[in-house]
């Protein structure tokens, strides 16, 4: 069994899913037609009032009926980024950017265009409202709170400028939510979509990266576009995991969620303390890492001269997960980055395993 850096997970310890097991046997046991039936788009209605009601901590006021239940969080994105392009347009995307973003926007024979980026700030206004001038963007995907792999957060001014130009442009702006819950503020930080006006923001998240990396339910708001995303979330997977549905419900009504997420947020932050500080006595000189504002991820850059590739190849012989920083990038950017999952539980063989990843990459030169 590899030691877990590389994919955006955590552990098992860490999740609640004794609590999610047993509300689901009870269902099983007590509701079994309902629980193993189809479920039809927009999906649960209990379930879409309780997204409906939370969005209200990040300063949505969102009806059930906005709302549109998926088979996971890429598929709400990738069911957007169907509804508001065509072939051959041109999606703007942070600076790095969460790579499976890439290989979705490749699929549908679209183009990315990389925005500069602030490692603490988000994208880079100024840059983007050019490219909107000069007609050569028609969508953006962005993940402004706790962005992967940054871990930053977008300020709010910044969220309520972006609504306004995509409304203002005609631009569709799909925002991918999906770690907002974990962010280490006191408060939840307001969604793009919570300033969008116009309905040119299509709002995205799932419960895979909070709950469990199996739950394979998200959800979209896809504002005026929801016609089309509902179109053609009936001609690709239709129907949702019922029983999901029906226990993620039950976990949201009864506050068990809310007790969950404040003991997991401030675990996670400690544990980003503890990856950080053991990376930085272990990695070569120069090493640099980001601050997350959230999340369990930290974007690393290695000393110039380190290849991550060459550092991700050594790292699986020894059954260390790593991924290399160039992925995150449509045009191969980030060779001496690597990005690091600290949502593993921390232990000895952890620590053995960042000492050993901090080595080879002195030597992946």
């Amino acid at each position: 069994e590899f030691v877990q850096f590389g994919a955006a997970t955590l552990h098992p310890s860490l999740l609640p899913l004794k609590t999610l097991g047993r509300i689901s046997a009870r269902l099983v046991r007590d509701r079994p037609e309902q629980a193993h039936s189809y479920d039809f788009p927009p999906g649960n209605p209990a379930l879409r009032k309780e997204i409906a009601k939370r969005s209200l901590d990040s300063g949505c006021s969102l009806a059930p009926e906005e709302i549109l239940l998926t088979s996971g969080g890429t598929e709400a994105i990738r069911l957007c980024l169907e509804a508001v392009t065509e072939r051959g347009d041109v999606v703007g995307v942070e600076s790095p950017t969460y790579y499976w973003f890439l290989e979705a926007i490749d699929r549908l024979g679209l183009k990315a265009v990389e925005i500069p980026t602030h490692p603490k700030k988000g994208i880079e206004l100024e840059p983007l409202e050019e490219l909107i001038e000069r007609g050569e963007v028609d969508a953006l995907l962005l993940v402004p709170t706790v962005s992967n792999p940054l871990g930053s957060t977008m300020p709010d001014e910044k969220k309520k400028r972006l609504a306004e130009i995509a409304s203002s442009a005609k631009i569709p702006l799909i925002e991918d939510d999906i770690w907002g819950e974990l962010s280490y503020q006191p408060f939840r930080p307001p969604t793009i979509k919570s300033f969008d006006r116009e309905g040119w923001v299509l709002l995205c998240s799932a419960y895979s990266k909070t709950l469990a990396p199996g739950f394979r339910l998200g959800w979209t708001v896809p504002g005026r576009f929801y016609k089309e995303v509902m179109r053609r979330k009936i001609s690709s997977t239709l129907s949702n995991d019922a029983l999901s549905t029906m226990v993620l419900s039950e976990f949201l009504s009864t506050g068990g969620c809310d007790r969950y997420l404040r003991r997991i947020r401030r675990q996670l932050e400690d544990q980003v303390r503890r990856f950080s500080a053991a990376i930085l006595e272990s990695f070569p000189e120069g090493t640099r890492i980001s601050r997350p504002s959230g999340g369990c991820l930290l974007w690393v850059e290695l000393p110039d001269g380190v290849n991550a590739r060459l550092l991700h190849d050594r790292a699986a012989g020894r059954e260390i997960s790593a991924i290399p920083g160039d992925i995150f990038s449509p045009t191969g950017r980030y060779t001496n980055f690597t990005r690091i999952n600290c949502g593993q539980e921390w232990s000895a063989r952890v620590e053995v395993g960042l000492e050993t990843l901090g080595r080879l990459a002195g030597e992946a030169t």
